[in-house]
């Protein structure tokens, strides 16, 4: 996300430590971002604001 003085991230960690993958397959994550909670999570991450 871009902001007048520079450029917001965010990570997002599901369990387990960073060198285990959080899905089986690049399928598995694809089927996820069509679920509800994927889509809770999208939303919440996109309301955050800088001020």
């Amino acid at each position: 996300m871009l902001l007048p003085n520079g450029v917001l991230s965010a990570v997002v960690v599901f369990g387990g430590t960073a060198s285990t993958p959080a899905f089986a397959s690049p399928a598995a994550a694809e089927a996820w971002m069509g679920s509800e909670q994927y889509a809770q999570l999208k939303a919440m991450l996109l309301s955050l604001s800088y001020k």
